[in-house]
């Protein structure tokens, strides 16, 4: 029997969970729409999402979604479906990828610096636009973080790009790099050679962040999840990652929800 004090523990983090998820309100069905038709493939091209986002231009103009930078995502779904866009609309777009692309060149040289010069885990925005979005320029990145075992500190590069150094995956339990280190795979970001997760093990950390966090503040985590799910990764160590890493009930939540939410 689990002892009482862990019991209230756990109640009062539900209940935590609860509140936060009460304080924010659902997606908007065209934003719903807007982050299916970012995910659409010649496969899939999800024509009904398409013409579910009716005047496309307010959907653009919400805060969440121009925080999220998804203009360049959703130009190469519509070209990679043969989606006919506005003139205008298209050539929004086109500026927001050219946009993307640039900054990408930009903060090159600060990645490579500081990858190449720290020993660290690249974790989530800037790992996973290089290893499983289709062009790291399509998914919008804030900064740079890495789980590194000495530090834990936030810094601004010279370039101004930010980086935020951890020596936990989480806030409420210890993952450390003596825990991920044995699972990592080599990646190349920026040209530089880096360590990032396993797929499974980063869709975990992506999921068991965003839960702590309360549902989804954001809307770049779910995009990462389905970009994670489509690169095939192993179920099983999902299952296994989470109980080892002690989130597995957080991360079941986080799945459960970019399920109803995406599809």
């Amino acid at each position: 029997m689990t002892p009482a004090p862990t019991r209230l523990r756990q109640a009062a983090r539900r209940r935590l969970h609860a509140a936060r998820q009460a304080r924010v309100p659902p997606l908007p069905q065209t934003t719903r729409h807007l982050l299916r038709a970012c995910l659409a493939t010649p496969e899939d091209p999800r024509l009904d999402d398409w013409a579910g986002l009716g005047d496309i231009v307010t959907v653009l103009k919400d805060a969440e979604v121009q925080r999220a930078g998804l203009l360049a995502l959703l130009l190469h779904a519509a070209e990679a479906t043969g989606v006919d866009l506005d003139p205008s609309l298209r050539s929004r777009l086109r500026a927001a990828r050219l946009h993307a692309e640039l900054r990408l060149e930009m903060i090159g040289p600060a990645l490579r610096e500081t990858l190449t010069e720290e020993a660290g885990v690249a974790l989530r925005g800037i790992a996973l636009a290089h290893t499983v979005y289709p062009h790291p320029a399509l998914r919008h990145c804030h900064d740079l973080d890495l789980l590194t075992s000495h530090r834990a500190d936030a810094t601004v590069h010279p370039s101004g790009f930010p980086v935020s150094r951890h020596t936990s995956l989480f806030r409420t339990r210890h993952v450390g790099t003596r825990e991920v280190e044995n699972n990592t795979v080599n990646a190349e970001i920026a040209g530089a050679g880096a360590q990032v997760l396993q797929p499974a093990d980063a869709l975990v950390h992506v999921c068991a962040h965003a839960a702590a966090r309360g549902r989804a503040q954001g809307l770049l985590w779910c995009v990462d999840v389905a970009m994670l799910l489509r690169s095939g990764v192993d179920l099983d160590r999902v299952h296994y990652t989470a109980k080892r890493w002690q989130v597995a009930r957080p991360t079941a939540r986080s799945l459960g929800y970019v399920r109803r939410l995406l599809g």
